[in-house]
């Protein structure tokens, strides 16, 4: 149970516009903007204490899973007797699906809407490669595994304009069941102006007065607090505490803050198995998979943290393939209706160049000892022989894949097989397949493992003072490579802070390894 105070004459102001920071990066450390993270923890710990909360909204980067997150934590404060005013300039149906968790919405007279529905493009790579001379040869285990046909097939093939229609009807379906303000049928209605969403009820008042004269109306003299990021998080001693672990982009060896670095991650994972400080993980994944070696490697180390403390799932907008592969030792997997999950499936890329060298005049030979040495050689086509070894390879991938799955999440083998034919689903339908065990917030979740009991420390985290003194670190750790997960040239300076004369290169994904 979710206690709360007695509010106090303060209300907490939030801007919800422009670029949200959804992970850590330089960009917070210089301008010390808060993180989407951040913004959620700050209005779920302050809101038990204030008496209003003011939203002042626009178009922003989130998606239409963080914007569940946010409508969520406001709708447990609003429960709770805390006052929920917001002020909409314009958006679309994420701004929209937000306000409707409000008391009261105001919008100015030239706000506009742009209430058009959904719509998804894919394109077919496979005319495109051919023009170039490039023929890509593709192996997959999974019959909706969509990748390997599109960049291969000259036009979409029907099979993946129908899944994802489906998959659009899942998101569709949960935002209609989420809306309980007004008609949901405005969410597909058109663009609209503030007189006519007044009209349709999702607006309350159209006013052209300032926020802050809106403010002192409704909440009278107050202080206001902003949601912000401490700039240095220093804990002392043994102090319990729990790990949130952020792990968002693409799986594999790589120092780009976009990809999940699995030799990074498994060393964290088991210095937090490990540390007696730390009473239990939550790990905030946003991944649609990537290298299937580096998702296995992480699913393990999640399972041996899982074997010495409890470890949680938040999915945020994604966690498909590999992304979902790494959670699923955990003893509770949460998502919102909106996220993407499942893609349960496997495939090989490999390119053959053969015929674009030849058109530009480079002649190769390949000199080779072993039968099959060049068998992910990009200069030739693979043999019926080699397609079989990898068809075989993928194939158990697939198996292992699904055997995990199974065990992890408590389900039968053949249940697990019934659905790993590479489709993503809604949070609604993989908790229908028992494929997550509930929709809860992030600050939800830290708050069902701590009971507020304990502080919550970051991961990956670097300070500026990890940038002016490379060799200092803080934090519960003494020496966790930080750097690992950072700008290349951040690299390059912190490589010549130590004056050492090395190149750095950012590693490209060999096309031969499986993917999820």
């Amino acid at each position: 149970m979710i206690q709360f105070f007695k509010k106090r004459n303060q209300i907490i102001f939030v801007q919800i516009s422009g670029n949200i920071p959804t992970s850590k990066g330089i960009q917070e450390i210089m301008m010390r903007k808060p993180t989407f993270s951040d913004i959620l923890r700050f209005i779920f710990d302050k809101g038990k204490e204030v008496k209003g909360v003011f939203l002042d909204i626009s178009p922003s980067n989130l998606s239409l899973s963080e914007i569940w997150e946010l409508k969520r934590v406001i709708s447990l404060l609003r429960n709770q007797g805390v006052k929920i005013l917001c002020y909409i300039r314009s958006g679309g149906i994420g701004e929209v699906f937000l306000a409707s968790a409000c008391d009261r919405v105001v919008a100015p007279e030239n706000s506009e809407f742009f209430l058009t529905g959904f719509s998804a493009t894919i394109n077919a790579l496979g005319g495109f490669f051919k023009k170039i001379g490039i023929e890509i040869e593709t192996v997959k285990s999974g019959k909706l595994k969509s990748i390997p046909d599109i960049l291969t097939k000259e036009f979409v093939p029907e099979y993946i304009k129908k899944d994802i229609e489906r998959f659009i009807s899942e998101i569709k379906d949960a935002l209609i069941s989420q809306t309980e303000k007004f008609n949901p049928d405005v969410y597909f209605s058109g663009i609209l102006r503030g007189k006519d969403v007044l009209a349709y009820g999702i607006v309350d008042e159209i006013s052209d007065s300032p926020p802050s004269d809106i403010i002192k109306r409704e909440f009278g003299d107050c202080e206001i607090l902003y949601p912000h990021k401490k700039f240095l998080h220093l804990t002392f001693g043994r102090e319990k505490r729990i790990a949130l672990v952020n792990m968002n982009g693409i799986i594999g060896d790589s120092p780009s803050p976009n990809f999940i670095n699995p030799y990074f991650f498994s060393e964290l994972l088991l210095k937090l198995a490990d540390n007696s400080s730390v009473e239990a993980v939550v790990l905030r994944i946003n991944s649609r998979g990537g290298d299937a070696n580096g998702s296995h490697m992480i699913n393990e180390k999640v399972d041996y943290v899982k074997r010495k403390k409890r470890v949680f799932v938040s999915f945020s907008s994604v966690g498909a393939s590999g992304g979902y592969l790494m959670a699923v030792p955990a003893n509770k997997i949460f998502s919102t209706p909106f996220s993407a999950i499942g893609s349960i499936g496997v495939f090989m890329v490999k390119p053959f160049l053969g015929k674009l060298l030849k058109r530009i005049g480079i002649d190769t030979q390949i000199v080779s000892f072993g039968e099959y040495s060049d068998i992910f050689s990009p200069y030739k086509k693979l043999s019926q022989a080699e397609r079989k070894i990898l068809e075989n390879f993928v194939k158990e991938e697939h198996e292992a894949f699904i055997k995990k799955v199974a065990d992890g999440r408590g389900l039968s083998i053949a249940h697990v097989k019934s659905i790993a034919n590479g489709s993503v689903f809604s949070g609604v339908k993989t908790k229908e397949l028992n494929l997550v065990d509930d929709f809860k917030s992030l600050p939800e979740i830290i708050h069902e493992l701590s009971e507020g009991k304990f502080q919550v420390q970051e991961f990956p985290k670097f300070t500026i003072y990890d940038f002016i003194f490379p060799g200092m670190k803080g934090g519960i750790f003494q020496d966790l490579p930080y750097f690992s997960l950072i700008q290349p040239e951040f690299h390059l300076i912190y490589e010549k802070m130590k004056k050492r004369e090395k190149l750095i290169f950012l590693s490209i994904y060999p096309s031969i390894f499986p993917f999820f």
